[in-house]
């Protein structure tokens, strides 16, 4: 998860260098809207490995079961945005 995590941000990165070394009208507007949109799937994806971790650090705790409830809202969040 944290490989996929890491790769997803370099290809980001590049996605946007190459957004930004084109010339068109609209490039501002294209570049927000990249942002905005790897801002909120970064935090979604943040969201989803913290909930992970949780539910694995404290599977002997009754929080386990809670975090494990949450954790399918949170990967259909990510579903919905990336469609």
């Amino acid at each position: 998860m944290i490989a996929i995590t890491i790769i997803s941000f370099g290809i980001n990165i590049t996605s946007l260098t190459i957004i930004r070394s084109i010339k068109f009208q609209h490039r501002s507007k294209v570049e927000f809207n990249f942002i905005l949109i790897r801002t909120i799937t970064s935090f979604v994806k943040f969201l989803e490995y913290v909930l992970s971790s949780g539910r694995v650090a404290f599977s002997e705790n009754s929080l386990a079961p809670s975090l494990a409830g949450t954790l399918p809202f949170i990967s259909d969040v990510l579903s919905l945005m990336q469609s």
